[in-house]
C-alpha cells in the first residue's frame, strides 16, 4: 500500500509484534522502512505521525480508511469529512 512511497517514521512500542503486524500488514510497509524501538516503560504518545508522499490522497485515505486505519480529527485543524487537513 506504501510501500513505494518514501514513508518514513520512528516511533517507540512496549509491543514490537503488535506494531510489525499493524505497520507491516495493516500498511504494508517493509518494517525495515521504519525505525521501531522497544521501550519497555513505553506510554503512547499524545499523537503520530507517519509522513508518506502520495500522488491521490483521497484514494491513499479510502484505502487506509477501509484498512482499518482511524485518522484523528482535531478541533480547529480544518479537517474535512476525510480527516484531511487541505492546503
Amino acid at each position: 500500500m506504501l510501500q513505494s512511497t518514501g514513508a518514513y517514521s520512528e516511533m517507540s512500542t512496549n509491543d514490537i509484534e503488535a506494531a510489525r503486524e499493524f505497520y507491516g500488514s495493516t500498511l504494508g510497509l517493509t518494517v525495515a522502512v521504519i525505525f521501531i524501538y522497544s521501550k519497555p516503560d513505553h506510554t503512547p504518545a499524545a499523537y503520530t505521525a507517519l509522513h508518506s508522499p502520495v500522488a491521490d490522497i483521497d484514494a491513499a485515505v479510502d484505502e487506509l480508511t477501509a484498512a482499518g486505519v482511524v485518522f484523528q480529527r482535531y478541533e480547529g485543524a480544518f479537517q474535512d469529512d476525510k480527516g484531511i487537513a487541505r492546503g
